[in-house]
């Protein structure tokens, strides 16, 4: 898909900075205002915006990703923008911004990717801040990319666009877009098992079946080792995702204080002329105990 269209991936604030009420008081001496209460502000601007908004539902297989559509006053096609969500989730600032965006003139679109993942199958508005954090960091991150995937494919196909596609994100979503612009559709694996000795598991590159992809483990979100998936795995043949039996991994684990671990593979591929490499993550994180 991304082929298809005019990709470009836009970080228009600091990893690590999220919204805030722009006139809210920047004294480290005084607690900043909750981001999730303080936003009455985005909520009027919102109000008294004469552009066309709607919520709609993208369907991404069976789930179905709740999403704000804001359309430009212009009869011309535009270009879309997907709007990817801070970690406090569809804020109404969210909502304000993609507004913004169709006001300069882009057919703008923000996905709430926490869809489904509240009570009641509710979204972002069906959990407390507290919820919404553990949500977002429990988000598999290939369920997000196929959720990024559906929302770009659907609006580029939008009467009022002109097919080219601009994705941002802001803050949790920043990290996003930069993982969203470098994900490898072709790349697929699983992390079996993770302990005190050994993390295991399988990946293979459909595109290249032939190839062996490279891996690294981080544990704790610290690198900790790196290999070859190219160790004896004919179930992974046999499940007819590789051409041959050689795609597992074994990668030793370094020595761990007793407790709670979480484990992560990386896939490593180039990316454009390969004079950068970038890493995927493989399957989904590994929690593991070690006992003392």
């Amino acid at each position: 898909m991304k082929s298809l269209l005019s990709l470009l991936t836009l970080l228009l604030c600091s990893l690590t900075a999220c919204a805030q009420n722009p006139t809210a008081n920047h004294n480290h001496g005084t607690p900043e205002p909750d981001p999730m209460v303080e936003q009455d502000w985005a909520k009027q601007r919102l109000a008294k915006s004469p552009r066309h908004q709607e919520w709609i539902k993208v369907k991404n297989g069976a789930r179905e990703v709740n999403s704000f559509v804001v359309y430009p006053e212009s009869k011309n096609k535009a270009t879309a923008v997907v709007v990817i969500h801070e970690i406090f989730g569809m804020s109404d600032w969210v909502q304000s911004l993609t507004d913004q965006l169709a006001e300069a003139g882009y057919v703008a679109i923000a996905p709430d990717l926490l869809s489904g993942m509240g009570p009641n199958g509710g979204g972002t508005s069906s959990m407390d801040r507290n919820a919404i954090g553990q949500a977002i960091r429990d988000l598999p991150a290939d369920q997000i990319t196929a959720d990024l995937n559906a929302v770009v494919d659907y609006v580029s196909k939008l009467p009022a666009s002109n097919g080219k596609v601009v994705v941002t994100g802001f803050c949790w979503g920043g990290g996003e877009s930069f993982r969203f612009a470098t994900t490898n559709p072709n790349l697929r694996g699983v992390l079996d098992n993770a302990d005190r000795t050994w993390v295991t598991g399988w990946a293979v590159d459909e595109g290249h079946a032939g190839s062996r992809v490279e891996v690294q483990l981080f544990v704790d979100d610290a690198f900790a080792a790196a290999g070859t998936a190219d160790q004896y795995r004919p179930d992974v043949h046999e499940a007819k995702r590789a051409d041959d039996d050689w795609h597992g991994f074994a990668l030793r684990m370094p020595t761990l204080h007793p407790g709670d671990h979480v484990a992560r593979v990386y896939a490593v591929h180039p990316n454009g002329n390969g004079a950068r490499r970038t890493l995927q993550l493989i399957g989904k994180p590994f929690n593991f105990r070690v006992e003392p």
